[in-house]
Order: C-alpha cells, then sequence, then structure tokens
C-alpha cells in the first residue's frame, strides 16, 4: 500500500499567505495544515526548491537536504521526499491543482467587483472562503486518509530563526544581507535576532531592542531615530551615507533639504540633520507642518525657524473660544410635566 503523501504546497489551510519560499515559509505551511487536518501525514514531499534541498556540487545536478529541514521532518516524523531535478510532471496533480486554485480565485474576484482588500487579514479571510469551497469536494476522499494520519506533535516546531549580528559603525545590522538600523548607543555590540517569515526582533542582554516587519529583496529598515544621534554628531558622514534616503521620511522633509541647499549648500546637511534631530525627539508630523507652513511664507526652514512654527502650532489658536458649560433651566422640564397630555 501507498504511503499516503502530503505536498506543502497544496494550500489546504487556506491560512495567512506565505511571503517567500523560504524554509520558514515552508514550516509555517506544513504546520498550519497538518494542525488543521488533525494529524501527520507519513511523507513530505517537495519539489527541488532552496528551501528543502541545496546543490551537492558544482560540476553537478545531484541535490540533497538541507539539514534544517532535516531536523524539521524529524521533530514531525515524516519521511522527506522530493520529485527528480527537472521533471515538474511528477508533481503534476498539485501543479493542477494550483492552476484550479488560481482559477477560482480569479472568478471569486470578478464576483466581488474589485480586487482591493483593506488588509491582508481580510484578502487571507477570502482565500481561506474559497479554498474551503474547493476542499468540500474532497471531503469524502479525505476522510479515507485521516485514519492513517499519526498523532501530532505536543508542540509546534520553532517557526523561528536565531542568528546574531553585530552593529555596525553606522548604526545598522545585516540580517540575511539586508539592512536593519538599531540604536546608534548599540555600535560595536552583538545583538540576538529572531527571525520569523514576517518580522524579526532584536534583543540586547535579552532585552527587546526593536520589532520590525522583515525586509524583502532589495529593501531598507532604517529607522531615522536610531541614527540620528550619530549623525549629528558627525554631520560630514550624511553626504556619503550608504542609507541617505531612509532619512528622508516625508516629502516636506525632501522640501527642506532642497531649500538648505539652494541657499546655503555648504551647511545644508547640518541644517537638515537639526530638523530631522527635531522630529526624531518630538513629533515627526509637527516638524512637517512647521516645514510647510514655514516654506508657504516664502522662507527658508532653518532650524530656529522651525522651532518658532512648533511653538506657533502649540499655541492655542485666539478665534477659540472657551464654550460656556450648557446649564438646562429646571423650571422648563416643570412646564413640561405640567402640561396635560392629549
Amino acid at each position: 500500500m501507498q504511503p499516503n503523501i502530503f505536498d506543502p504546497f497544496r494550500g489546504l489551510s487556506g491560512r495567512l499567505p506565505c511571503y517567500s519560499e523560504s524554509l520558514l515559509s515552508l514550516e509555517r505551511g506544513v504546520q498550519d495544515a497538518v494542525w488543521e487536518l488533525g494529524g501527520v501525514p507519513e511523507v513530505l514531499q517537495t519539489d527541488q526548491n532552496s528551501a528543502a534541498t541545496h546543490q551537492i556540487s558544482q560540476e553537478g545536478k545531484e541535490r540533497t537536504f538541507n539539514e534544517d529541514y532535516r531536523a524539521f521532518c524529524r521533530y514531525l516524523k515524516v519521511e522527506p521526499r522530493t520529485i527528480h531535478v527537472n521533471s515538474p510532471d511528477e508533481q503534476g496533480d498539485v501543479e493542477a491543482a494550483n492552476r484550479h486554485l488560481k482559477r477560482r480565485l480569479r472568478n471569486h474576484l470578478i464576483l466581488r467587483g474589485s480586487s482591493d482588500f483593506r488588509s491582508e487579514t481580510e484578502y487571507a479571510h477570502f482565500v481561506a472562503k474559497v479554498c474551503r469551497g474547493a476542499n468540500a469536494l474532497r471531503v469524502q476522499r479525505l476522510a479515507e486518509e485521516l485514519p492513517r494520519l499519526s498523532p501530532l506533535p505536543r508542540e509546534r516546531h520553532p517557526q523561528t530563526q536565531e542568528l546574531t549580528a553585530r552593529v555596525s559603525s553606522a548604526s545598522v545590522v545585516q540580517v540575511k544581507k539586508l539592512p536593519y538600523s538599531g540604536p546608534s548607543r548599540l555600535i560595536g555590540a552583538t545583538l540576538s535576532v529572531q527571525l520569523s517569515e514576517n518580522e524579526l526582533a532584536i534583543y540586547h542582554h535579552g532585552r527587546l531592542v526593536r520589532t520590525v516587519a522583515r525586509a524583502a529583496a532589495s529593501q531598507q529598515r532604517i529607522d531615522y531615530r536610531h541614527v540620528i544621534d550619530w549623525l549629528v554628531r558627525k554631520p560630514g558622514a550624511f553626504a556619503n551615507y550608504v542609507y541617505r534616503e531612509s532619512l528622508f521620511p516625508s516629502v516636506a522633509f525632501r522640501q527642506a533639504y532642497e531649500a538648505f541647499k539652494r541657499h546655503d549648500e555648504s551647511r545644508a546637511d547640518k541644517r537638515y540633520l537639526q530638523v530631522l534631530h527635531l522630529a526624531a525627539k518630538g513629533s515627526e508630523t509637527a516638524v512637517a507642518e512647521a516645514i510647510i507652513a514655514v516654506l508657504r511664507a516664502a522662507e527658508v526652514p532653518l532650524p530656529e525657524r522651525i522651532e518658532q512654527a512648533l511653538q506657533a502650532l502649540a499655541e492655542p489658536s485666539e478665534a477659540v473660544h472657551a464654550l460656556e458649560p450648557f446649564a438646562p433651566s429646571v423650571a422648563t422640564y416643570n412646564d413640561l410635566l405640567g402640561r396635560e397630555q392629549p
């Protein structure tokens, strides 16, 4: 009798979508599915994706399982299998199911009348509903397989990866070759990073430093509040700062910098960093409003003018008058109570 085989990319659960074909995405997808099924199959089959396998040598095409993937399979007590290299036909039933699911999603989007969703969660609920409708056609076949599933582990396999990263002189840590900023006071320190599929948490001596959404390829996760203290002390570094584009939080700040360059290019960097420092210490929105107010007055948004504009914005407007509290007359209610009802 053939062992029951489960493919993790078939999408049984319809939970939150995977963000990539990484090992963390694979582990979450598999565990979402088997926990919804209530049991674990005997075999876990994938294609030759890099999340599960790697090439043994540059000379040949032979591949083997990654050690982390083997550990995951040992935890679930499943046998890992793959299709052969360059043999997509061996996974034809799964590929066909994926095509049918895409067609279903397109048709349901047409019936819905829009492809816009207010949040990722709303989109996930939409996909889940479509998947449940498709899986309802397989209830009888699934019922035949469920008795053959092995029991679930008591707990899920950890769906995070622990890494270490050192804070560079630019107040940046590199995680999976992508930059994330950290407080400048931690320059030179070694941090612990808990990496999940969609976010990472940075710790220093067990204390949480920052939680941030995971960056996609070529993205930067640089928070100017982390690096501004360092840059204010060394404004000359701003010109060649590799992540300089991340230091313009909105169009207003970009306009302020351009105004500084037109007015006095030699002092533009220093003045801009002073304005950005005001935003880091207080309210970014308030500083942006102050910049706009100064620019509309046809003036250069120098730091001292921004501070004055911030004070003006904080002061209550003279046009706003305190309202007298409403004090209803009790006599009016007595008159109403005294009237005869028709």
